[in-house]
């Protein structure tokens, strides 16, 4: 119940976001989307102290500084990797330099976090095949969520010709849609289960996304983003919820803090990847189109439909591990 409360504030946090942020880019231009988060930063920040209660027994931790400057390179290494390959291609020497940097700070970082004390990520909490299952879902779902917002939002500016504000106010159904099913999810959780609520939530992202890729360069909103974007919108909600609770299923009152801080730098590196990935894959796409005589506008939709129909691969792929997580669950405990 409480995790789809935090699921319904988040999409209306999602609403006001892609609203606002048209607004804002329209009157001030696309810098205020970084400034408005410094007062909307502070204001957290200066709100901290009378919401939330102080812990009722600390005991000092050492940082795993080593740990947490080994793993923030890595990734960084891998998402450059990836980034810069769609750009420069696979075999340039500056795309290999920084995938071995990103696979030598990641194996590092596993070999500190073996032989340190107090580990940022002590391995044995992935122990648990609910939080393994979890933290690989949500990874997947913070892949394709990122690709789709990310595409949705160009594809209806640079090929659709909607300005920053009409985008905005275009993706409100899908925020609309995401608040309405996160608060059902709790219903659905305590019927049929986390497990197959995230799967099924994850099979109705990746048959929006599918929907969505058919849309072509001349779209209009309500016969061909409409539909979609509801069936987007209801997947996402339903599976951010049962992805945060199938995470955080079964660990210790002393796991609970690191259990969710994994389940969000899960869909967080998911984004980064998922986004690199994808683009990646779209600019292949729409450089082909071009090489064969499209026009501008087809191409770049072409790509774009690649994307979504990537960010669905990502979400098909998470509902299996998640039935998978499943059975493999259930055969440990029989």
């Amino acid at each position: 119940k409480a995790l789809g409360i935090w699921g319904a504030v988040a999409g209306i946090g999602s609403a006001a976001g892609v609203l606002l942020g048209g607004v804002l880019t329209s009157a001030f231009g696309w810098e205020a989307v970084f400034y408005v988060n410094v007062p909307v930063g502070l204001l957290v920040i200066a709100a901290i102290p009378f919401l939330i209660a102080k812990d009722s027994t600390r005991r000092h931790l050492r940082v795993d500084l080593p740990g947490a400057v080994t793993v923030t390179a890595g990734i960084v290494a891998l998402v450059a990797a990836l980034s810069e390959a769609q750009r420069i291609g696979w075999s340039n020497p500056l795309t290999l330099f920084l995938a071995a940097a990103a696979l030598l700070m990641l194996i590092v970082f596993m070999v500190i976090e073996k032989r340190t004390p107090e580990p940022l990520v002590p391995f044995a909490i992935f122990r648990n095949i609910s939080v393994t299952g979890g933290n690989l879902a949500m990874l997947l779902i913070g892949g394709a969520a990122t690709g789709l917002f990310f595409a949705l939002s160009v594809y209806m500016q640079q090929v659709l010709q909607y300005n920053a504000l009409t985008a905005g106010l275009t993706q409100l159904p899908l925020a609309g849609a995401l608040v309405v099913f996160a608060g059902i999810v709790p219903g659905l959780i305590k019927s049929i289960g986390t497990r197959w609520t995230l799967a099924s939530s994850l099979l109705l992202f990746a048959a929006g996304l599918i929907w969505l890729s058919f849309a072509p360069s001349e779209a209009s909103f309500a016969a061909h983003l409409l539909g979609p974007t509801l069936v987007i919108g209801a997947g996402l909600g339903g599976a951010f919820v049962a992805g945060t609770e199938l995470a955080v299923h079964g660990v210790t009152e002393n796991e609970a803090g690191l259990a969710g801080g994994l389940v969000n730098t899960s869909q967080q590196i998911g984004g980064a990847i998922g986004l690199a990935v994808l683009a990646a894959v779209a600019a292949s796409r729409t450089n082909g189109l071009l090489s064969e005589g499209s026009s501008n506008l087809q191409a770049l939709t072409g790509g774009f439909a690649r994307v979504f129909l990537g960010a669905a691969v990502f979400a098909i792929v998470g509902a299996l591990i998640v039935i998978l997580v499943h059975r493999t669950e259930k055969k440990v405990n029989a």
